[in-house]
């Protein structure tokens, strides 16, 4: 596991203690948690959204890449 050295406020350090002292677990996992916490809350990458659609659906046309406006058109007026 990688280390990381934070500063912090003394008010801060002092809620860190009392949480983690009423959770039953070291200051560190109370970091960890938090950190995993915010990070699940950031806005995703619009690439890495549409990366992961590559790939997952399959139709018989082999020109899609080359004509898929005709495509969209079909697909639309159904």
């Amino acid at each position: 596991m990688a280390k990381l050295l934070v500063g912090m406020e003394s008010e801060t350090m002092e809620a860190l203690r009392r949480a983690a002292a009423e959770a039953g677990v070291p200051m560190a996992e109370i970091v960890r948690r938090a950190l995993r916490a915010y990070l699940r809350g950031l806005p995703e990458d619009p690439w890495d959204r549409a990366f992961r659609v590559v790939g997952r659906y399959a139709g018989d046309a082999s020109d899609v890449a080359e004509h898929h406006d005709r495509y969209l058109e079909e697909a639309y007026a159904e």
